[in-house]
This record gives C-alpha cells, structure tokens and sequence, in this order.
C-alpha cells in the first residue's frame, strides 16, 4: 500500500482496516498533500531505523509539496516583490509567515481530515452495499 494515491483507496472497505491497525499501533499512515506524494502505510522494517529513514523521508516530501502551495499563495498575497524597501520587505516577510502558518496549521491539518473523513464514508458505504448484497443473496435461496 505504499505511496497510493486516496483515489484508490475510494470505495474501499479496507481503509477501516487501515484505520483500526494504526488505532491499534500496529502501522502507520500518512496522508500527504500535492500529486507526487499520497504516503500510506510504510513497508514493514527491520529496524526502527529503517522506519526512522522512510518517515524522514515522506516529511521531506511533504515538505516539498507544501513549497509548492506556499510559493503559489505567495504569488497571489505578496506585494511588490520588486520592491527592496525596508518597510515592503517586512511586510512581506510577515504575509510569508502568515501563509506559512496558515498552510501548516490550518489548511492541511482540515485537508488530512476532511479526507480521512472522506474515505471513512466510503469506506462504511462500500461495506453496507456488500452487507446488502449478501443479506438479498441470502434471502433469495
């Protein structure tokens, strides 16, 4: 399962599986923004330094991802990027700052969950549509 993007994991009983092994602290799950990296569970390790390498290595992904929306979200509210006065300069240091938090703290944190919550649903729908299935199989022997 390692590096798939959410869309394969729609409809898909198994992410409550997923979920509930690493409620249990048997796995781990990450879902990170932008198209290259969408990390789920890593492979299994010898060595805890071994998952030490592969989690660094997804924060760097992620982090690299994040750059690219915090460059994009700078183009749009920084002002007079041209400009090397003193004062323009602080304010724009201060709105790259803002976005920054507000990419790290706000709108990635509400991304993860909302597409948890997301594959949660599908997750619970795929299961009740089998439940059904089976139940009028069931009932038409």
């Amino acid at each position: 399962l390692l590096q798939k993007p959410v869309t394969t994991m729609q409809d898909k009983w198994c992410f409550l599986q997923i979920q509930k092994a690493a409620e249990e602290g048997f796995l781990k799950y990450m879902i990170v923004p932008g198209a290259s990296g969408h990390g789920l569970p890593p492979p299994a390790f010898v060595d805890e330094s071994e998952e030490a390498v592969y989690w660094d290595d997804e924060r760097k992904r992620e982090e690299s991802n994040l750059k690219q929306m915090r460059d994009f979200l700078n183009d749009a509210f920084v002002a007079y990027k041209d400009n090397d006065h003193s004062t323009v300069m602080a304010w724009n240091k201060e709105r790259e700052r803002i976005v920054d938090e507000t990419l790290k703290k706000r709108l990635i944190p509400a991304f993860r969950m909302d597409v948890e919550r997301q594959l949660r649903a599908a997750a619970q729908e795929a299961v009740l549509d089998a439940t059904v299935e089976n139940f009028k199989e069931m009932l038409s022997i």
